[in-house]
């Protein structure tokens, strides 16, 4: 059985990852950096996981001291691997889910945060449009959950226009 994966670029890319999910705080960062040095290079983290400062302070350690180098590490290059392999990446929950049931006051809402309601005023749109073309400008698809009538017909209204900001 293979260990790797082979991506278009010819670098191979092991076929399990470290998942970071619920991982405690103060325990990540020592569990990057064993990671690290037991040679994982593929490395699951997202926004939501909110450890991403102890996954990098982590990983940074371990480039400084030249156990890895970041070109050999595998973060948010799964995206571009999946396109190269016919691979439609779907974003579920393209607008945060902020009625997640694990979601607390303090968590940051994508659809009010500012610079992206800069960028949906630029462009005469809802953040809610900015974030779902964001989606697809990246090749990829996005599943915008709603039940209010005026939302899912203004959420498919991302067809006529083009962010590059």
């Amino acid at each position: 059985m293979a260990t790797f994966v082979e991506l278009s670029t010819k670098a191979k890319m092991l076929v399990f990852d470290l998942g970071t999910w619920k991982s405690p705080p103060n325990k990540v960062k020592e569990a990057m950096k064993v990671a690290i040095d037991a040679e994982y290079h593929h490395i699951d983290c997202a926004y939501v996981y909110q450890n991403e400062n102890e996954v990098g302070e982590a990983i940074q350690e371990k480039i400084q001291e030249k156990v890895v180098k970041w070109e050999d590490l595998f973060i948010d290059k799964l995206i571009q691997y999946c396109y190269y392999k016919g691979i439609i990446v779907t974003a579920y929950s393209p607008l945060g889910s902020p009625d997640r049931p694990w979601a607390k006051p303090e968590d940051p809402s994508l659809l009010e945060d500012p610079k992206i309601k800069e960028i949906a005023a630029r462009h005469k749109k809802s953040s809610a449009q900015v974030h779902i073309r964001f989606h697809i400008q990246r090749n990829g698809m996005a599943i915008p959950k709603s039940v209010t009538p005026e939302c899912i017909v203004e959420n498919f209204q991302v067809f006529n226009f083009q962010m590059n900001d």
